[in-house]
């Protein structure tokens, strides 16, 4: 699947080529990524292949920021009021 979309200010994507995997890394585990849903540049937004628990609550919509701090969205806010809940340094990568 390979889509885009580029509004000016973010990019929706959801192509990874050549068969590479895409994992987020926090608190010492690694989660897959189904898909890159838009960048800007301060954070990315990433579906998550399955939900994640965090903090007690399921979570399968997540933002990374530039400065690699992970964070729950809320989808119905705009983009600078889209970051909610902070929950500590996480790192993503395509293997």
């Amino acid at each position: 699947m390979s889509a885009a979309l580029n509004t000016g200010f973010m990019v929706m994507s959801s192509e990874y080529s050549n068969n590479t995997v895409c994992l987020l890394s926090y608190a010492g585990q690694n989660y897959r990524v189904e898909q890159t849903l838009y960048e800007t540049s301060e954070f990315c937004v990433y579906e998550m292949y399955e939900e994640i628990e965090l903090n007690g609550q399921n979570e399968k919509y997540l933002a990374v920021t530039r400065h690699d701090q992970l964070f729950s969205i809320d989808v119905l806010a705009g983009p600078k009021e889209l970051l909610t809940r902070h929950h500590g340094p996480a790192i993503v990568a395509w293997i």
